[in-house]
């Protein structure tokens, strides 16, 4: 596949995950503040995503010039990043945004139905609509913090919401490690296996 093909369906799933996210994360809205600064960060993403994506000749004026100062690797990512924004447009359209909401709205629903039954099962009371709001305000967090999965913010975001609610530290943190080994890591495990498979079945054509 081609790496702007890739790297717009990337950007493209991942604003509908920022929307969606902070849509449930409302639910928690009147009891964190941090909610604010997640929303601000899901603006100037998605509004960075739309207006480079109809006004691609921005991104076009900064290739040039870098690349003008000998500078062609970082030139090349930007055309990367230009290409990709531009291969969005094919799913700018009325089904495939409705699809993409419906679904994203759907899985991130059922995480945070997941952390509310952890809750649960740990015996950690917290109103249903801000523990169903805490995780997807965590994730905000995380992704705001440009770290790779969130990590470590996602988790300290998660434990700083849970102490709001009189919740120890120590039994927060193995809440937040606890959804983030179910929802994160379980899925990124099934990836790497994916990929060993996927691997091993191409050196047996090789080798036919």
């Amino acid at each position: 596949m081609p790496a702007q093909v890739v790297f717009g369906a990337f950007v493209y799933e991942r604003s509908f995950d920022l929307v969606v996210v902070f849509l449930l994360g409302m639910a928690a809205f009147g009891e964190h503040g941090i909610l604010w600064l997640s929303g601000i960060f899901v603006v100037l993403f998605t509004s960075a995503v739309l207006l480079l994506g109809r006004f691609p000749q921005t991104l076009h004026v900064i290739e040039s010039f870098v690349v003008r100062y000998g500078m062609d690797r970082l030139g090349g990512m930007v055309k990367v990043v230009e290409d990709g924004l531009i291969s969005c447009r094919v799913w700018m359209n009325g089904p495939d945004v409705a699809l993409s909401f419906g679904l994203g709205l759907l899985a991130w629903s059922v995480t945070a139905l997941s952390f509310c039954y952890l809750l649960e099962w740990l015996n950690l009371t917290i109103p249903f609509l801000s523990a169903f709001g805490s995780y997807p305000l965590a994730m905000l967090a995380g992704a705001a913090s440009m770290l790779p999965g969130g990590i470590g913010s996602t988790e300290i975001s998660l434990i700083a919401i849970l102490g709001v609610y009189g919740i120890s530290v120590e039994v927060a943190a193995v809440t937040a490690i606890a959804i983030r080994v179910a929802g994160m890591w379980f899925s990124i495990l099934f990836g790497f296996a994916a990929i060993g498979i996927l691997e091993m079945s191409e050196r047996r054509e090789s080798r036919r």
